[in-house]
């Protein structure tokens, strides 16, 4: 007996093991994620871009303003000569890296500051747009689109004929005229909460500002889809019997259908990234962004564009990174979607 229970136990582990751990809609996505090339390739991409950023100090020679007139417009990989304090400058003094201390990598921007510095220090601008940007869309977006779309009725008219209102203005236009009152408001020199406000964006670097400015607008889109989510699946039968056994409205809400929409407004979230930085990009490039001498993709381009003929390298080297971290944004975003999206692929 005792010999027949053991072949029935080892009978089962095989059994076990040859049928492997059971499938879910997640575990699917994320293997049919892994098998997009250029999805996983965009994502080492934008970790390598993040690590860099984070650890700017380590991986630049300079500063973002340190300056050295004398070489201004140096094209890439030509040696100059240092002074004592500028050699201490030099985050690599003493270093492996040390030859980087006395040659542009990348060349010197008009005021002879070292490009590959400012490109990496900039990308900390373009990621903080594209999360902070991405973040308020898909937070306000979410709450505005699942009250309208729950409660329904008058509550719901009204909500959308707000959203519908807004989305009937120029995004663009209104982005511009707000970064624009938001400038002059600084000028001016405003006191109490706005001059808080104020003296807050300064210390960012000119940054709170182009949040709010993005943030105001960024998240009807995704109000819109969110409600259009909530109407789908508030009828289906599982809130139906959690409604019957008297879950409330939270509950319902937050154990029921968030987790069954969240994945699909992620989904349409990071392909509006792309967006964010490049709106950031534009507002710099018209000198609506980020404050001087704080690096910005956008104002590299600006400052560099008049002498593009002469110095091809002052925009195309931030001119490249901005276009392959938008697309790294964009193949990362298509590879979600495919993985996600069980019709793609006959799941």
């Amino acid at each position: 007996m005792a010999a027949e229970n053991a072949s029935l136990e080892q009978l089962g582990q095989e059994f076990g093991q040859l049928r492997g751990k059971p499938r879910s809609p997640m575990g699917d996505a994320v293997r049919e994620f892994k098998r997009n090339k250029v999805a996983m390739l965009s994502v080492v991409f934008i970790i390598v871009v993040m690590f860099l950023a984070i650890f700017a100090p380590v991986f630049t020679p300079y500063g973002f303003n340190v300056q050295n007139t004398f070489y201004a417009r140096a094209k890439p990989l030509t040696p100059y000569v240092i002074t004592t304090d500028k050699y201490e400058m030099c985050h690599w003094k003493g270093t492996p890296l040390d030859f980087g201390c006395t040659v542009y990598i990348l060349g010197a921007d008009g005021l002879g500051r070292d490009i590959l510095s400012r490109v990496i220090y900039g990308s900390r601008i373009s990621l903080l747009v594209a999360i902070i940007g991405s973040s308020v869309s898909l937070i306000i977006g979410t709450i505005y689109g699942v009250i309208s779309g729950y409660f329904g009725g008058k509550i719901d008219d009204l909500m959308m004929r707000i959203v519908d209102f807004l989305w009937a203005l120029p995004v663009l236009v209104i982005i511009i005229i707000m970064t624009v009152y938001f400038k002059a408001l600084a000028r001016a020199g405003a006191t109490g909460f706005a001059g808080f406000l104020i003296d807050l964006d300064q210390a960012m670097g000119g940054l709170l500002f182009m949040f709010i400015a993005i943030g105001a607008l960024s998240w009807l889109g995704m109000a819109r889809q969110a409600r259009g989510q909530i109407l789908a699946h508030k009828k289906k039968e599982y809130v139906e019997a959690a409604r019957s056994i008297g879950a409330g409205s939270n509950r319902i809400i937050f154990k029921h259908l968030l987790p069954n929409i969240i994945g699909p407004l992620l989904v349409l979230e990071s392909m509006a990234i792309p967006g964010y930085i490049g709106l950031e990009a534009f507002l710099s490039f018209i000198g609506l962004g980020v404050n001087p001498p704080t690096p910005s993709w956008g104002i590299m381009i600006a400052e560099g564009y008049l002498g593009i003929k002469s110095n091809p390298h002052l925009v195309l080297v931030p001119g490249t990174a901005l276009t392959l971290l938008t697309l790294a944004f964009n193949y990362m975003g298509d590879g979600i979607r495919d993985a996600i999206d069980p019709r793609i692929h006959g799941r």
